[in-house]
């Protein structure tokens, strides 16, 4: 619910991920894409919606309080979204660990 709730407020995160996953070679370095996923964010919107989600839920409070807050959350939002995009088949890990994944797309289609 809560992440419906954010994608009303920007566009979803899935498709956001995926327009950078339709840039990227086949073989991704998890860590890089990891990173443009983040630097791409809308950061103040999502940072406001964290402190709205707050005042319902005290919890917040504490990651809010970090240097670092939009960091979490950048990497759970992209951790979720790198599990559904394996749970469809378009992506997986290449070799051992999630170092390096690979697309599972054929191109040009």
């Amino acid at each position: 619910k809560v992440l419906q709730e954010l994608n009303r407020k920007l566009n979803p995160i899935l498709s956001h991920l995926f327009k950078l996953y339709r840039e990227a070679n086949n073989q991704i370095n998890t860590y890089d894409f990891y990173m443009v996923f983040k630097e791409t964010m809308p950061r103040d919107i999502i940072l406001d919606y964290v402190k709205e989600q707050a005042q319902e839920n005290h919890s917040l409070e504490t990651l809010l309080d970090k240097p670092d807050a939009f960091d979490k959350i950048s990497l759970i939002l992209f951790m979720q979204a790198i599990v559904d995009f394996e749970m469809i088949g378009i992506l997986k890990p290449a070799g051992k660990g999630h170092d390096v994944m690979e697309k599972c797309i054929w191109r040009g289609l």
